[in-house]
């Protein structure tokens, strides 16, 4: 689709042409076809999947058990029917043997679940082995933290072992097994603790969902328990799934906290352009921009490799459990697509697994798609509630980052997106 963005300077406009299925730039007024210079050819997508090595980011799934029963989580209703196996400390011994074996050299590992501190036992275990064979590679995992404790910080302290922490206030929408509000995690002391004496301090990573407090409030909530915090992972989306469709208006963001948030990821963004604490403390975001921008300056077309699937699920990423079963998925591990042991030969038709936004007419004729990539492969029906609803939680994120990427790679202000004479977007309703 060709879109026109109004980008204002010195009060002068200029119109620019945005094809986003090449992404491709070009002047209206004068023809000239913007960041030509960095256009570089891409391989275009294979319904073939082949794992490539050397693997990105592997991620272990310790298991699917959990302690917090979060309306959004994706694995909520597939816990006790996924294939994915417990890691019990007798398996680490042959776990860690195939990856040696079978060569297994990622650039990072991600301790996954459920909850991997429900698997403390295995993780005693596994831990130092694999710093034995990976003595420099970044390992973390994230934690809903209620089960830290100042020792357990200590032991990932000791072996360079990250920590993220999934945190949504104390007013969110997790609950236990019996369907009740969990108590309010920086109301525990020994958690408090321990999260104090992290280092490096904890890494934070709010879900956006229906209950997210501001992120002005989260960072007060943990300055008056004199908790540093890392970094603050200002990009997570609640999404629905088929596996969790039944609380599809549960996840759903509502209009007001849409625009808050969309408010609040645009100015940011702008603050750590000026503001070194701020670009440190949402250094992530950042990444995330710049990696967007990349793919729009050098020509990526929609149709290309490097925009089928959602980050969290295949391409150098690799998900395995404690038995060596490779998973489609870290967030919804349903299928097993290999072995450990035949990483080098894995391949199989993406569309027995997978719907991506090639296949979605509403994805083409959205400004937005580099930046959401199509929402989860696994929606496949473009009508559904919860296409419906992904779509709507990503333009949160997608949106105010689109809008920044424009204005910096144009050096002006986007005030609108037009489609076939139609304003798609106007962003002066947009106050800062």
């Amino acid at each position: 689709m060709k879109f026109l963005l109004n980008i204002e300077k010195n009060n002068q406009t200029k119109v620019i042409e945005y094809d986003s299925e090449a992404s491709r730039f070009t002047d209206l007024s004068s023809g000239e076809l913007f960041f030509k210079s960095k256009h570089k050819t891409f391989d275009q997508y294979s319904p073939i999947f082949t794992i490539a090595k050397p693997i990105n980011h592997l991620y272990i799934m310790m298991g699917m058990k959990c302690n917090f029963k979060c309306k959004y989580c994706h694995q909520l209703k597939i816990a006790k029917t996924s294939q994915v196996a417990d890691f019990t400390p007798s398996m680490v011994d042959g776990f860690i043997a195939e990856l040696k074996n079978n060569r297994v050299e990622p650039r990072r590992i991600s301790l996954w679940g459920g909850e991997p501190l429900v698997y403390w036992k295995t993780l005693l275990k596994l831990i130092p082995e694999l710093r034995k064979i990976y003595p420099e590679t970044k390992i973390n995992f994230p934690t809903n933290g209620s089960l830290l404790t100042k020792d357990k910080i200590q032991f990932l302290t000791q072996h360079h072992i990250g920590i993220c922490l999934s945190y949504d206030g104390t007013d969110s929408n997790r609950g236990n097994d019996e369907g009740k509000t969990t108590s309010r995690l920086l109301e525990q002391e020994k958690v408090v603790q321990a999260l104090q004496h992290a280092d490096p301090p904890v890494a934070v990573m709010p879900t956006l969902n229906k209950k997210t407090i501001s992120i002005q409030r989260l960072e007060k909530e943990f300055s008056d328990k004199s908790i540093p915090i890392r970094h603050i992972a200002l990009y997570t989306i609640a999404r629905c799934s088929p596996y969790n469709a039944e609380l599809a208006n549960e996840i759903l963001i509502t209009k007001d906290s849409a625009k808050f948030y969309e408010d609040l990821i645009y100015s940011t963004i702008k603050k750590c352009r000026s503001d070194e604490k701020s670009f440190i403390l949402y250094h992530g975001l950042i990444h995330r921009l710049n990696k967007a921008k990349e793919l729009l300056t050098t020509g990526t077309p929609l149709s290309s490799d490097q925009l089928m699937f959602c980050p969290n699920s295949v391409g150098m990423d690799v998900t395995v459990d404690g038995q060596g079963k490779i998973f489609n998925c870290m967030n919804i591990p349903v299928h097993v697509i290999g072995n450990i042991r035949s990483l080098n030969s894995i391949n199989f038709e993406t569309k027995t697994i997978f719907q991506n936004h090639l296949y979605k007419d509403k994805c083409y004729t959205c400004p937005y798609i580099v930046f959401c990539k199509g929402g989860c492969p696994m929606v496949f029906d473009e009508n559904s509630n919860i296409f419906e609803i992904n779509c709507s939680n990503l333009k949160v994120l997608s949106r105010p980052m689109f809008r920044a990427a424009m204005e910096d790679l144009f050096d002006g202000t986007l005030t609108r997106i037009s489609l076939d004479g139609s304003v798609v977007e106007d962003f002066k309703d947009f106050n800062h």
